[in-house]
């Protein structure tokens, strides 16, 4: 009676381990697949990311170069600091290069400076939005010089 209590035991411990390592095999397969997605997702995501800062002074060798002895982070904030500090004037942001509507003044919301000579800017009233191409550049006199380019509004 020992013999075959013995032997059911080690039957059973043997289809528990077996079971045991079907389950946590499964278990391991699962999380591999799940972490080769979490990478692609993340390589995307990367790609993405970078095509999205391409265009920004910050990423653009070419236009740091260029500038030569004036440092780009000094220059994207004076630029910031300037377009920005537009806002607080009594008729809006006169970079925004647009008349008040219906008695509200436009003010930019986020700006992007692309390179050595231009920057982006997301503005609104509060109901109509739009985007500006402003032009910079520092004069003869290390003035910074700002020209509202061209300005999109779109609908409602």
């Amino acid at each position: 009676m020992m013999r075959s209590f013995l032997l059911y035991a080690t039957i059973v411990l043997l289809l528990l381990n077996v079971f045991t390592y079907v389950y946590f095999n499964q278990q391991l397969k699962g999380f591999q697949h799940r972490e080769k997605s979490l990478e692609k997702a993340y390589d995307h995501q990367k790609v993405a990311l970078d095509d999205a800062i391409h265009f920004t002074l910050e990423n653009n060798t070419n236009a740091q170069n260029y500038l030569g002895s004036v440092d780009y982070k000094s220059l994207i904030s004076l630029v910031n600091n300037t377009l920005m500090d537009g806002n607080s004037q009594k008729g809006g942001n006169p970079y925004v290069d647009r008349e008040s509507i219906d008695g509200q003044p436009f003010i930019m919301n986020k700006l992007q400076v692309l390179n050595d000579r231009w920057a982006i800017a997301d503005f609104s009233n509060g109901n109509i939005w739009g985007n500006v191409l402003i032009e910079f550049f520092i004069d003869d006199k290390g003035k910074l010089v700002v020209i509202p380019f061209k300005s999109v509004l779109y609908p409602n």
